[in-house]
């Protein structure tokens, strides 16, 4: 049985924690916040000390065993303090006899990392295993190593574990004014040494004496017996928190302790890999190239993609100087540059190029031993594609597996499930080699009923030039049952540093498009819908759901929509989201007519209306990128000025095809929707798109880069929605369901009937000369109250310093009450401006429900903690307790 006792507030216990009880970090200092809360200025991240420092504290600084409250393991919903606790719960009786798995003893930073770890679907799995032992640990040229007792091959499991100390990677520090930076940080590595103190004496008395065994290399920075070992052998496992601004992510990095593989030395040419598992809580440790027996293996304390001086810079705080065979290599930097160049776009490319070209470069990284390079794999998945696109079946055969090993090895996940497209001899006999060859005209191939349309060659503007050899001509595909896919930029469009920003002109420009350029439609082959492209192929025009030729609105009211989009990742998110694809949800009856209004046309209510009423919910007509990108080339061949009017001309022609898809009705009610952009060089498609495209914010599969999102963002225009027009007081609010690929329009405040509905095109916690800047693009001026209210900037300044006020987390009643009110005050203060939407109203709803709480005021609890749930279901689209946990945190 589990042992624990659960208090209502963290205070100083007089029982000691057991091993299987939960320790919750209470305040123990004056200042000291709960983390989430906005940082006080005092607050600040600080770079760890290597070397030999001056470890002197403070004379009048005591170091105090931290106060904790102790909870039942099995408890999730607490405060936001720091948890020590054993991952998978651990009962009493168990050891590591009875269970050869063993236990993580975790500091953890607030209740959401425990939350996600056991929510993970199939957790606690077990651990896995390699069929005999295939590692031996012993002495090595760097003191000791990890070496391999069989012959490997890759993606062989050399040794999988679960760690026996989990701890943050970043941990906030508070400097007082009393002290110097220096001592500070001194002061900050004597409390967390203390209190992963807690972690190594709640360990089972073999996992402990495995943990003091470990090398510390930080024994005269500060660091105590524990962090110094923690710092030297920790390994970064990326534990998952949903629900955090990306700016907190930092604070919420962790790292791991192995028992065996933290001893794994380094190499910058590196035979193994780890990737860590979440439901068995295991790190995985892989061979990613052939391994002898005998052979030591190595893992990477560094990044492998930087030059010689950024990796032994990296390497500085474990104290030493790598001198691998790469190190010692005065051409290796050299080497590196012109592989990391390798995935570029060359004049000139044609498939069969591409293909000689990457099995060249496959030889050279493994030559170099640095298979573990995301070019590598890059280099396998265009090999995979290019040859079965031409029908070299033996090159499949022989990659695939390849891509496959380094797919689990590298990413943990089958390279299948991420490209589930097979090797189809069907498809593989009907696509003739004449694809190589850029062609002046469509080239179509029809498959199936539900098809695919690939574009091979660059869709570039081209100077007037000699006529291409003519080719067999084959009849187009328009039906709206196929995928189009422009696989010209494969591997570049989000990955290569030749694409560049495009921001759209506005307003009367000069749209003469420069006199030598001649568009040329370019060439495409058509493939299965049903087909997921992987992440790195080009544009992709597609219908989502899959349209069947048979298909009407008759016999399927809630439509399709026609979706150009920037890469696999996003079909394959939109494919994989579960329960797609679902119906489009519907209100109990018609809330809304769309008719005249002062701006033109509108949408009115219907009907009476309260917070989180579903008004409308539809599929998009159109999908396309609201980034664009232009080519490097595009613009040395041009003025910039005749680049982008090249580069709108070639856009209006790709969503040409996607309303050329669209069936009759969807057709006609996208070209009767308003244009506001005739002068400006769009055509009148992407002009329409421009007007009324509303953000679906596509969530992206894991691994995209942070400059990558932009690339992969995606806009939808809609037949009712895009008719609403703006307000910076809106009383509407938007959210895209991936699982039925519609958009929900709900009120945030009461609406009546006959009343406009209102959303915004614009971010409304600004000032008001921002928003304005915001809405130029759709041509023109807001009129709305907090646009005409000369007090509005002000009013908007003190609603966000509002929620900036950190209060400490223990209150007497009258001080409670007392930010209740003031709580309420400012829901007040919201609701009569109409900022509703704003995101310091809801902060001021959630505050108020958990102090109504602490003050045991039933009425105020229900009314709040309902206002919060309508609001974030109409904000966020999810229940805030799923989002944030129960609103007594």
């Amino acid at each position: 049985m589990k042992r624990g006792f659960l208090n209502a507030k963290a205070k100083k216990s007089t029982k000691e924690p057991t091993p299987t009880s939960d320790v919750i970090h209470a305040a123990d200092r004056p200042g000291a916040i709960e983390l989430g809360e906005p940082c006080p200025p005092g607050q600040i991240g600080y770079k760890l000390p290597i070397g030999k420092v001056d470890t002197t504290l403070p004379e009048n600084y005591v170091v105090e065993r931290p106060e904790y409250a102790i909870l039942d393991a099995d408890t999730v919903n607490y405060d936001e303090h720091l948890v020590f606790t054993t991952i998978p719960s651990r009962t009493f009786e168990e050891t590591s006899a009875s269970s050869p798995d063993t236990w993580s003893e975790c500091l953890l930073q607030g209740g959401k990392h425990k939350r996600s770890i056991l929510d993970t679907p199939g957790f606690p799995a077990p651990v896995p295993k390699p069929p005999q032992s295939r590692h031996r640990i012993g002495p090595s040229a760097y003191g000791v190593g990890m070496f391999a007792t069989k012959d490997l091959v890759p993606n062989d499991l050399i040794v999988a574990e679960r760690p026996i100390l989990v701890f943050p990677a970043s941990m906030p520090m508070t400097q007082s004014s009393a002290t110097t930076y220096e001592q500070a940080v001194q002061v900050h590595l004597a409390e967390v040494e203390q209190q992963l103190k807690i972690c190594v004496d709640r360990m089972l008395p073999e996992s402990r004496a495995a943990y003091y065994e470990l090398h510390n290399c930080h024994t005269e920075d500060g660091s105590g017996p524990i962090l110094g070992r923690a710092r030297t052998n920790g390994i970064e496992i990326g534990l998952p928190v949903p629900g955090i601004n990306p700016s907190d992510k930092g604070l919420f990095r962790t790292s791991g302790v192995f028992d065996a593989i933290s001893r794994a030395n380094h190499s910058c040419a590196p035979n193994a890999a780890y990737k860590f598992n979440v439901p068995s809580f295991s790190l995985s440790l892989r061979a990613v190239r052939p391994i002898k027996a005998g052979e030591e293996i190595t893992i990477t304390y560094c990044h492998q993609t930087k030059p010689k001086a950024q990796r032994q810079a990296e390497l500085l705080p474990y104290g030493f100087q790598c001198t691998c065979a790469r190190c010692s290599d005065p051409s290796s930097d050299a080497l590196l540059a012109r592989i990391l160049e390798s995935t570029k776009p060359k004049a000139g490319d044609t498939p069969d190029r591409m293909l000689r070209s990457s099995i060249q470069w496959i030889k050279i990284i493994e030559d170099a031993k640095l298979e573990l390079l995301h070019t590598y794999f890059l280099h396998l998945f265009q090999i995979v594609m290019w040859s079965r696109v031409m029908g070299k079946v033996a090159y499949v055969k022989k990659y695939e597996p390849i891509c496959e090993a380094w797919c689990s090895t590298v990413e943990g996940e089958s390279f299948k499930s991420k490209s589930k497209s097979t090797v189809d001899p069907q498809w593989l006999v009907i696509i003739p080699a004449s694809l190589t060859y850029p062609t002046a005209r469509p080239l179509s191939l029809h498959l199936s009923p539900r098809e695919t349309h690939y574009q091979f060659t660059m869709a570039k503007g081209k100077k007037k030039s000699k006529k291409p050899k003519k080719m067999q001509e084959v009849p187009p595909a328009t039906s709206a049952s196929t995928d189009t896919i422009q696989a010209d930029n494969i591997e570049r469009v989000q990955l290569n540093p030749n694409f560049v920003g495009l921001k759209m002109p506005i307003g009367a420009v000069d749209t003469t498009l420069p006199e030598d350029y001649v568009y040329e439609p370019p060439p495409c082959l058509v493939l299965d819908a049903n087909i997921d492209h992987g992440d790195d192929i080009g544009f992709i025009f597609t219908t989502i759901p899959a349209q069947r030729i048979d298909h009407t609105l008759a016999n399927n009211p809630d439509g399709w929509a026609e979706c150009f989009l920037r890469s696999g990742k996003q079909k394959r998110a939109i494919l994989a989201a579960p329960g797609y694809p679902a119906p489009v949800p519907k209100p109990p009856q018609t809330r809304h007519r769309i008719g005249p209004s002062k701006h033109g046309m509108g949408m009115f209510a219907t009907k009476d209306l309260v917070p989180n009423d579903l008004i409308v919910a539809e599929r998009p007509l159109l999908v396309y990128p609201p980034l664009l990108t232009i080519s490097e080339q595009l613009l040395s061949s041009y003025t910039p000025a005749q680049a982008i009017q090249v580069h709108l001309a070639q856009t209006e022609e790709y969503l040409k095809i996607i309303v050329d898809r669209m069936v009759p009705e969807r057709r006609a009610a996208y070209l009767e929707l308003h244009n506001c952009h005739t002068e400006d060089g769009s055509g009148p498609i992407m002009g329409i798109a421009r007007t009324n495209g509303i953000d679906l914010k596509i969530p992206i599969s894991a691994g995209v880069n942070e400059s990558e999102k932009d690339l992969l963002r995606a806009a939808g225009v809609y037949d009712t929605i895009s008719r609403i027009n703006h307000s910076c007081t809106p009383n509407a609010s938007w959210n895209f369901d991936l699982a039925s690929f519609s958009l929900s329009v709900r009120a945030v405040r009461p609406i009546k009937a006959g009343e406009e509905i209102f959303i915004s095109y614009c971010e409304i916690a600004v000032p008001k000369a921002e928003r304005q800047a915001s809405l130029r693009p759709y041509g023109f001026q807001c009129t709305c109250t907090a646009c005409t209210d000369p007090g509005s900037d002000a009013l908007l300044a003190r609603i966000k310093r509002s929620t900036e006020v950190i209060h400490p987390n223990s209150l007497d009643a009258d001080t409670l009450n007392a930010w209740l009110q003031d709580n309420i005050r400012w829901i007040k203060i919201i609701q009569d401006a109409k900022w509703e939407c704003l995101n310091d109203y809801f902060i001021h709803l959630m505050q108020a429900t958990r102090r109504a709480r602490r003050l045991e005021k039933p009425a105020h609890v229900r009314k709040y903690e309902a206002m919060c749930e309508a609001w974030h279901l109409a904000m966020r689209g999810e229940s805030v307790n799923k989002r944030y946990g129960h609103l007594g945190l």
